[in-house]
C-alpha cells in the first residue's frame, strides 16, 4: 500500500475462487502478525479475481470493508 510500501506477489495456476481466498487468508494472517494491526480496508482493481462472494464474505466476516477501485 502507499503507507507501508509493503508488496507480495503470488504466482496462481488459476483465478478460481478457492486458490484466490486460500492465498488472501495467508496473505492477511501473515500482514496482521508482521505488523500487529488489523486490516480495516481491502481495495482492490476490479479485475473480479477478489470480487467473488467467497472472497467478499470472508472480508466481511473478519470486519473489513472492500473498495473497488474507479474504472
Amino acid at each position: 500500500d502507499q503507507y507501508s510500501r509493503i508488496t507480495d506477489v503470488k504466482i496462481l495456476k488459476s483465478k478460481n475462487s478457492t486458490e484466490i481466498l486460500s492465498h488472501l487468508k495467508d496473505f492477511l494472517t501473515n500482514l496482521q502478525n508482521q505488523t500487529d494491526c488489523s486490516i480495516k480496508v481491502f481495495r482492490s482493481d476490479r479485475g473480479g479475481e477478489y470480487c467473488s462472494l467467497l472472497v467478499n464474505n470472508y472480508l466481511k466476516e473478519k470486519g473489513t470493508s472492500i473498495e473497488l477501485t474507479a474504472p
